[in-house]
């Protein structure tokens, strides 16, 4: 037994209640740093998904190539998110940044719909690309 579980063990029996203190002390502390974590990574995945859309976005209202009203890779991408990215080109510059932040909240909120954005935004470069 190491000296760390032998000074555990012995204030556990010799202080029961300083022992059941440090412990739920301990407990705080990693549900706290799950906490961080968790929030950390949706942070992150709402920023990818928000650059990746406006990414989408920038590559349709420029016509870029696979991205017209008959490229593939505009093709390969679910209806719903090709009349999401129409509306948004269709808004002026200030209400587009707008909509970049309320979405870019939204998906810290709900790490799941950021998820479901990224792969649909990866449709059309995975679908849509022949080499």
């Amino acid at each position: 037994m190491a000296f760390h579980e032998k000074a555990e063990q012995r204030l556990k029996t010799e202080h029961p209640e300083l022992a059941k203190a440090l412990m739920e002390q301990r407990q705080a502390e990693q549900q706290k740093a799950a906490l961080a974590t968790a929030k950390a990574a949706a942070d992150k995945a709402a920023e990818k998904a928000v650059a990746g859309f406006k990414a989408l976005a920038t590559k349709r209202e420029g016509k870029f190539f696979g991205y017209g009203d008959s490229g593939k890779q505009w093709d390969a991408l679910p209806d719903e998110l090709k009349a999401t990215i129409e509306s948004f080109n269709k808004q002026p510059a200030t209400a587009r940044s707008m909509e970049l932040e309320r979405m870019r909240e939204n998906f810290k909120r709900t790490p799941g719909a950021a998820e479901k954005l990224t792969q649909q935004l990866e449709q059309g470069t995975d679908r849509g690309f022949e080499r």
